[in-house]
């Protein structure tokens, strides 16, 4: 064995857990991963802070780069997991190279062998120890509705037919406890689905004291559906809006990889607890008003804008915002007019925590972010560039009044 190869190796188990992989990783290796997921950290930094933040990045991040597909990352790994693989050379390494870059593989010495470690934390997202209806992954729980509805829990089963049993709350709760699923109401209305963790992590910075994961999971069993959001596998929270299994895998695979979640601080957390706050900003009123000619009726206006809510949290695909349009007979006279909606529909986009962007308002992301996103606009729109409108100015709604008689009111 070489003396690179001995270099990329740790003294690690081959069931060691993450954090054990980490923490005998040396200070470059830790930079390779954290950069993989575009997170910085000072050249100052000590090797057990980027240790800590490489356990933190990989833990949150991992499920989501595993649903791209990207390097075959997922037929790798459960390759690995059977335990028969060894590496002698470099070059063998190469087909695993992404995945060591991401802390999702190690490597470690068997006498002139080298053994590709796959964490336990990444093998329980892949569901490689565990047995069908029991796995803790989202994956590989809705992988399961559509091979082998008959063995699913009864979540995911639920799911599979797009309805869910009705769960009523529990009603017995500490002060504490009613806090915490307010404000899981309030991170599915801003994330749509997201973790236990993700839960807790929010918690804990808004908070002198943290919460246990234990402690968590025993005050999520008492919420009910009037509480806002439903539990999918004891481990999501999930906003009612994604009504199915097609709804969550929708999202999931939109997730960017490497992207963080936005975290609010807890004034915030407040706005969102009874809903996304959308009809009251100005964007809202202005496609509103231009839903409402179109239709010819205010409460089919109300009807579709609640639809295209879920369109915009949810990033649409031009053709199936189109079809949705089309339902509600809706075509555009000309080029112009599809060019308002277009701006209109996009504008209040940019201003909602869309959850495609992990919480984030389009506007306060960079350019480079939206490339991949439907939501991108022409180069001479930009919905950052608020003008502000007078009133005497024609409505940006289109309705060709003076916006003083329109959408101001």
């Amino acid at each position: 064995m070489g003396e690179t190869l001995k270099k990329l190796c740790v003294k690690v188990s081959k069931n060691a857990d993450l954090k054990s992989c980490l923490d005998k990783t040396l200070k470059p290796g830790l930079k390779i991963i954290l950069d993989s997921y575009g997170v910085n950290m000072t050249s100052s930094a000590k090797k057990q802070e980027l240790s800590d933040k490489a356990f933190e990045t990989v833990t949150a991040e991992a499920e989501n780069y595993l649903k791209t597909g990207e390097n075959n990352a997922v037929e790798l790994l459960k390759e690995i997991c059977d335990g028969t693989k060894t590496y002698s050379s470099e070059k063998e390494l190469e087909t695993i190279k992404p995945l060591m870059t991401r802390g999702l593989v190690f490597l470690t010495a068997e006498g002139e062998s080298i053994v590709p470690v796959v964490p336990s934390e990444i093998r329980d997202i892949l569901g490689a120890d565990k047995t069908v209806g029991s796995s803790e992954s989202l994956e590989y729980a809705l992988s399961q509705i559509h091979e082998k509805p008959e063995e699913m829990n009864a979540d995911a089963s639920e799911l599979r037919t797009g309805t869910r049993t009705a769960k009523a709350a529990n009603p017995d709760r500490t002060e504490e406890q009613a806090e915490l699923i307010r404000y899981a109401a309030a991170l599915s209305n801003m994330y749509g689905m997201y973790t236990y963790t993700q839960l807790k992590e929010v918690w804990d910075l808004n908070h002198r004291y943290g919460m246990s994961p234990a402690d968590i999971d025993s005050t999520l069993k008492k919420s009910g559906d009037e509480d806002g959001f439903y539990i999918l596998n004891n481990k999501y929270v999930v906003n009612p809006i994604l009504e199915n299994d097609s709804d969550c895998n929708e999202l999931l695979l939109k997730l960017t990889a490497g992207d963080i979640y936005y975290y609010p601080q807890d004034d915030e957390v407040k706005i969102y607890e009874d809903g996304i706050p959308s009809y009251e900003l100005q964007e809202y009123r202005y496609i509103r008003s231009y839903i409402s000619r179109k239709v010819g009726s205010e409460e089919k206006a109300d009807e579709l804008m609640s639809k295209l809510l879920k369109a915009a949290l949810m990033d649409y695909e031009p053709s199936k915002l189109m079809s949705l349009l089309a339902e509600y007979g809706i075509k555009f006279e000309d080029n112009i007019d599809s060019d308002r909606f277009t701006t209109l529909y996009i504008s209040w986009i940019y201003v909602l925590r869309v959850w495609v962007c992990k919480g984030y308002r389009p506007m306060d992301l960079k350019i480079e972010k939206m490339q991949s996103r439907n939501y991108r606009l022409p180069a001479n729109i930009d919905p950052r560039r608020r003008k502000k409108i007078g009133r005497n100015d024609k409505c940006p709604c289109g309705s060709g009044l003076k916006f003083k008689n329109c959408c101001s009111r």
